[in-house]
């Protein structure tokens, strides 16, 4: 370890330093802590000669002195120290990355090349190949199904717009919409060949087509009511109590003698025979043919007419009447209606021949005729089907128009429920689906091949997993969209390069992206040792213009690199990774975050670089004070407040800092009172605060000497002295008059 630097002459800043004395030796972390050009980076180069074991080029020659825990070493034997230093500086990222796009030094984070690892990627390649062939046959024949489904999409389309004579266009997507409506059940959009042929009729008539509306049929059934009255007619018995036997047994003698008795009404001698009528005789003829018997024969007389004026007639309509699409149904039921009144005409000529028995023997019993079923309903019914035929007929007729479109959807929605069929879409779905799951479980196989071929390329091609190893931690401090570094080959060598997204070579870099880059190839770099535990490791200012985001995740990843706890006398301790651990600063924030980081206390080292004259240094113990200073703000007002306070002997050294601890303590506070745009200057928020002239009062010596390029100034024009002196009071009075309860809580924190 390094204990203590004891002395170092005629290097920059250190011109004689020597540590004053009781100060305490170096710990496992050591924390360096100072402003801009007060020598931090001087100590980092110090560590780099030691790691490099060379001089400093273009210095001149200079003395120091290391005391380690192996001894010295100095300026006479550095060359040859046994100490295992890291350092991370300006100088490394200057030596070591290339920020215009060009490639630079590769890490090497491994061995010689693995016999195994080169077996491996072997077998990875083979089966990678034998992957790409069985995805390409899945692909081709994911291609060809698509090519076959969507030539035969086109063929049908064509042969459904010819077939159906359609006047717009019917293309492959359109047999896709219609495809997808009757998917679920084609069976129910078939159509039977008889539809499907009175449909492309209707489909491909034109307006000369239009055929006239159809009267509906009726014809009118008696058969029913006339066999009810025919029943008690035929069943009746005439009284024959004054019946001539003669006459009642030869009914035609008796029908002969009926139809001439009124041609003997006013004669005395028959007409037949020229023998006189006597009345006896008549009245014996009138008392034989009683009233009841002639009432009855005229009731079937009457009857009889009635019947023979019932017979049904029906002539069907010329098929040409009709649309062609309704002609076989309707000679279906104009034959079926033919039978019916057949059937009906029968049974009423049926009743009609009882009849005339009955009149030809009116005293004798005349059965009813035998009627099957019933032929009036028959004939109803089939009068009701011709009806509905014609109803149809008259609909078309009437709404020509829309019932060509119907026959149209229907014919689409048959020849699709077709195609869905013929082409067995479930199927193909089916093969698709299984080709499509198939092709994507070889891009996952070959996606895992691929990563264990980078994983064992990262065995052979050592450079590949340094590259890894950066890309990790620049994706972690930037995000994972921001930069890569990719091994490229340059000469037969492997080299690193910058690239953005997209293949880009990464340039016009920020200043934040070079120092985030910069350290996690560092931190990539350590992993080259091949023991950290023997590794003394110094970083100077890691987190040069990052925000305070960037800080937190830089701290995250020195606490996981550099620390961690250890079972030791029965206890957990925190310890370095590394064999000792220094972190150089200007940022008080970062400081006080390393600061929280353990070890602490026995094991951590803290100290401040400071001028002591315009030209010199030195590294002291952390004052007390700073160390507990929650904040940068606190301390920067400590130190202005210490020095309206105690001017004395520490006078020149407090000088020496003011000018920048004035600088700095003016822009947060102002900024704290009016947090403006950025591009508001402290000027303007310092003449908002306290006025023009008391601003200028406060900020020419401000402006004057906090720059370090000016330090010397300070030495040259002893007469402004007195002007940072009187800047402070003003400043500091004004706060204390202005803004009493932010004074307050100032002056409270420091007690």
């Amino acid at each position: 370890m390094i204990e203590r630097i004891n002395h170092i002459r005629g290097l920059g800043v250190y011109a004689d330093y020597r540590p004053a004395a009781g100060m305490a030796d170096f710990g496992m972390k050591n924390v360096i802590y100072g402003w801009n050009y007060s020598g931090k980076t001087t100590l980092s180069r110090l560590f780099a000669m030691l790691e490099h074991r060379q001089a400093l080029p273009g210095l001149p020659d200079f003395e120091f002195e290391f005391r380690c825990d192996g001894g010295v070493v100095n300026e006479a034997n550095y060359q040859s120290n046994t100490l295992n230093v890291r350092v991370f500086n300006a100088d490394f990222v200057a030596t070591n990355l290339n920020f215009a796009g060009d490639h630079f030094n590769p890490i090497f984070l491994l061995g010689e090349e693995s016999k195994a690892a080169i077996e491996k990627l072997a077998q990875c390649e083979r089966l990678r190949s034998k992957i790409a062939q069985a995805a390409a046959r899945t692909e081709a024949a994911l291609e060809k199904a698509a090519h076959d489904l969507g030539a035969a999409r086109t063929a049908t389309a064509a042969t459904i717009r010819e077939t159906m004579a359609l006047n717009a266009s019917f293309r492959a997507d359109h047999l896709d919409r219609e495809a997808q409506s009757v998917r679920q059940n084609p069976g129910a959009a078939m159509l039977s060949a008889d539809d499907l042929q009175a449909n492309l009729r209707l489909a491909r008539a034109s307006d000369q087509d239009r055929l006239q509306p159809l009267p509906s049929s009726s014809l009118d059934t008696k058969l029913r009511q006339l066999l009810s009255e025919a029943q008690p007619l035929l069943a009746k018995v005439p009284d024959l109590a004054n019946a001539i036997q003669a006459l009642a047994q030869n009914a035609d003698v008796e029908r002969w003698v009926l139809q001439g008795m009124p041609l003997h009404q006013h004669q005395d001698d028959c007409l037949f025979c020229a023998s006189p009528l006597s009345e006896e005789r008549l009245a014996e003829l009138r008392t034989h043919f009683s009233k009841d018997l002639t009432t009855h024969a005229d009731a079937i007389a009457n009857l009889l007419a009635r019947v023979g004026t019932s017979v049904l007639a029906f002539a069907p309509r010329a098929e040409s009447e009709l649309y062609a699409s309704f002609r076989e149904g309707y000679r279906d039921a104009a034959a079926n209606l033919k039978q019916s009144v057949n059937a009906y005409n029968a049974d009423v000529l049926a009743l009609q021949s009882a009849l005339e028995r009955k009149v030809e023997s009116p005293r004798a019993l005349i059965p009813m005729p035998a009627i099957h079923g019933k032929p009036w309903a028959d004939v109803a019914q089939a009068v009701a089907a011709i009806n509905t035929i014609i109803a149809e007929h008259n609909r078309v007729s009437n709404n020509f128009d829309q019932a060509k479109a119907q026959a149209i959807t229907k014919l689409k929605a048959h020849y699709a429920a077709d195609f869905v069929v013929k082409q067995q879409l479930d199927r193909l779905d089916a093969e698709r689906k299984a080709r499509e799951q198939r092709r994507g479980r070889f891009h996952r196989w070959r996606n895992g091949v691929m990563a264990a071929e980078a994983s064992q390329r990262a065995i052979v091609h050592k450079a590949q997993r340094g590259r890894q190893e950066i890309n990790e931690r620049i994706h972690s401090l930037l995000g994972p969209s921001s930069v890569n570094i990719d091994v490229v080959d340059v000469d037969g060598q492997e080299r690193f390069r910058l690239m953005r997204k997209g293949g880009r070579p990464a340039t016009y870099l920020s200043e934040g992206e070079k120092t985030a880059i910069a350290f996690a190839y560092f931190m990539a770099k350590l992993k080259e040792v091949a023991n950290l535990a023997d590794v003394i490791v110094c970083i100077d200012d890691p987190i040069s213009s990052l925000d305070s985001n960037h800080i937190f995740q830089v701290i995250g990843v020195i606490r996981e690199a550099f620390f961690h706890q250890v079972q030791a006398n029965g206890n957990m301790e925190w310890r370095t990774r590394c064999k000792q651990l220094f972190v150089l600063t200007h940022n008080f924030n970062f400081f006080s975050l390393v600061r929280e980081l353990k070890p602490d206390k026995k094991k951590a080292r803290y100290c401040l670089v400071k001028r002591t004259t315009p030209t010199t240094s030195a590294l002291v113990d952390m004052p007390a004070a700073l160390l507990n200073y929650s904040s940068e703000y606190h301390f920067l007002f400590g130190v202005l407040n210490r020095f309206r306070q105690e001017r004395g002997v520490e006078e020149m050294e407090l000088l020496l800092m003011l000018p920048n601890a004035m600088r700095r303590f003016v822009e947060l506070y102002s900024y704290g009172r009016i947090p403006t745009h950025h591009e508001v200057t402290v000027d303007t928020r310092v003449e908002t605060l306290f006025g023009v002239e008391p601003a200028k009062r406060i900020l020419k010596a401000l402006h004057y000497f906090s720059h370090a390029n000016n330090i010397e100034r300070l030495a040259e024009n002893n007469d402004l002295i007195c002007d940072i002196e009187a800047a402070i009071n003003e400043m500091l009075t004004l706060i204390q008059t202005e803004d009493p309860k932010h004074w307050q809580a100032l002056i409270e924190a420091h007690t």
